[in-house]
């Protein structure tokens, strides 16, 4: 029978904002203090650089200090209360910035520009994303008005810009300035900086949206390449650059390396600032994820336990995380085949997400993706076209008509049709998925895979056996190109395929493909049964 996909969810792709150094000035008292605070902070000395700096603003305060020392000084503060995710202070010394800064003269254009994009750094922080594209659109403004576009402030600006735009979703605009963003970077600073770094972390996670993984995937990669290349990058740093690897390697089935960078971005993410709990929490939850995809239900359990333990420690009551939690677990429950415990999982995470994030969320409609795929297995298919109906309509309002997350739902929809008995629907709805699957995944993805099985068995039933071969053969084309030896859903593609082939009387055919689909599953036992042993011998939670 055609299935519906369940909907995970993992923490969407991580951004980076770029955080502008205060631009160099004429030599002042104060510069020796600013450069010493510099170096600590380079050196991951935050408490030391906050001492330094505190000590010089003292000292300009109690002297009368000039104007625009005081603008660096503050702004230098603000980047040390940032590097430790310390916001409000960080907030409050940009704005005794730019105080200072309204007090001089002939204020210097890159010392404004950097405090405004910083202010608008924070306000991202705070999911502010109008006053922080206020905060950029100022800052670039100033730069083209002064002619500066040519200088190192621009390319970072330009990036935050982009960031902001993308996460109202305002997808052309952003790709515009990403775009632009790299071009400055490579006029004036080149590649090998932190900075690019951060631009390539921003722009892999817009192609994650977008549904461009390999574009997402190249960008991670070089990301990390030059992370590699520094000398001191923090790593927590690193942890968002290896979380967001694992993300794009899950959405492309590559389960084994999705694992191991989740696991890695876990062990960095560990030693972050007790006040990024949250980050260490996520990778749990994608890491659970991960599990119930590969089928080690136990181990995804235990890791979403793990996470609601740490949640219930260090997070608010009401926090949204909880209701990812309950969703993966929902979906660990449903491959357990305990469907109360699943219902009563994703009705908790549905009401979380409204409390939350409201009813026109995509984490909201995975969700009722899910609980539609419960009424799915009742028997209740009008109920389930409607929980998916909706689910459609949030996600074409959030991504567009064209995005790998809306052909899903197409697909999902397609399934109830067929249980409906609407063949002609639900192969028009498998074909418009299908298309946008390989436009945006690429012919041979699983996903494409799957859809074209699908729609193998509602040509079967409908009894239209030349296309039903046709999109048997395409099915098992796709999932043969994925890597391994070893894929169930490969295995159990051939098996419906061989009792086709008996319908038709072709015996000798389908006697052979039985035998590649029992070569599959002896291999993937063995395999499973090599994971399970070493997974118990060497897992572990940190405290």
């Amino acid at each position: 029978m055609p299935f519906l996909r369940p909907k995970f969810l993992t923490v969407a792709a991580l951004f980076a904002p770029s955080i502008l150094l205060p631009a160099d000035l004429p030599p002042s008292p104060w510069m020796p203090l600013r450069q010493q605070a510099l170096a600590a902070s380079s050196a991951g000395s935050f408490d030391k650089a906050e001492e330094i700096l505190r000590s010089a603003i003292t000292s300009h305060a109690n002297l009368g200090g000039a104007a625009k020392d005081g603008v660096g000084l503050w702004n230098q503060l603000g980047l040390v209360h940032q590097a430790e995710y310390r916001w409000e202070e960080a907030a409050q010394d940009f704005r005794h910035a730019l105080e200072f800064n309204q007090r001089v003269t002939e204020p210097n254009t890159l010392q404004t520009a950097s405090v405004l994009s910083n202010l608008g750094t924070i306000s991202q922080s705070q999911g502010e994303w109008k006053d922080a594209e206020k905060y950029f659109r100022q800052a670039y403004a100033l730069l083209e008005e002064k002619q500066l576009k040519e200088t190192a402030t621009a390319g970072p600006v330009l990036n935050n810009l982009a960031l902001d735009l993308q996460q109202q979703g305002r997808y052309k605009e952003a790709e515009s300035f990403y775009a632009l963003a790299f071009a400055a970077f490579r006029r004036i600073q080149g590649e090998n900086t932190l900075e690019f770094a951060r631009l390539l972390v921003n722009a892999g996670a817009f192609d994650f949206e977008a549904g461009r993984l390999s574009d997402a995937l190249a960008k991670q990669r070089r990301a990390i390449q030059i992370q590699n290349t520094l000398p001191f990058v923090r790593d927590d740093d690193r942890g968002y650059v290896m979380n967001n690897l694992g993300l794009t390697l899950f959405a492309l089935n590559e389960f084994s390396e999705a694992e191991s960078s989740f696991l890695k971005a876990l062990e960095l993410e560990k030693h972050g600032p007790p006040r990024l709990s949250i980050r260490v929490i996520e990778v749990l939850n994608s890491l659970a994820v991960v599990e119930t995809r590969i089928g080690r239900l136990v181990a995804a359990e235990q890791y979403s336990q793990e996470a609601l333990r740490l949640a219930d420690q260090r997070l608010g009551k009401n926090d949204q995380i909880f209701a990812s939690i309950w969703n993966n677990l929902g979906a660990t429950a449903v491959a357990q085949h305990d469907l109360r415990k699943a219902k009563r999982l994703f009705e908790k995470a549905r009401q979380r997400w409204i409390e939350t994030v409201g009813r026109d969320s995509p984490k909201y409609s995975s969700t009722l993706s899910n609980l539609a795929g419960l009424e799915a297995k009742h028997g209740k298919h009008k109920q389930a076209q409607t929980l998916l109906t909706e689910a459609l309509r949030i996600d074409q309002a959030r991504w567009g008509p064209v995005h790998p997350q809306v052909a899903i739902d197409l697909a999902n929809l397609a399934s109830q049709a067929f249980f409906q008995r609407h063949f002609d629907e639900a192969i028009g709805l498998y074909k418009r998925a299908e298309f946008m699957q390989a436009a945006m995944l690429g012919s041979k993805h699983p996903e494409v895979a799957g859809t074209w099985r699908n729609l193998a068995v509602v040509y079967e039933v409908a009894k239209q056996d030349a296309n039903a071969e046709t999109a048997y053969r395409n099915s098992i084309e796709a999932f043969e190109s994925q890597p391994g030896t070893t894929n169930p859903a490969l295995s159990k593609c051939l098996r419906e395929y061989a009792a086709f082939l008996r319908k038709l009387q072709r015996f000798s055919e389908a006697e052979q493909t039985d035998a590649r689909a029992s070569r599959i599953e002896v291999k993937t036992a063995i395999n499973a049964e090599r994971a399970d042993s070493g997974r118990r011998s060497g897992m572990a939670f940190q405290n």
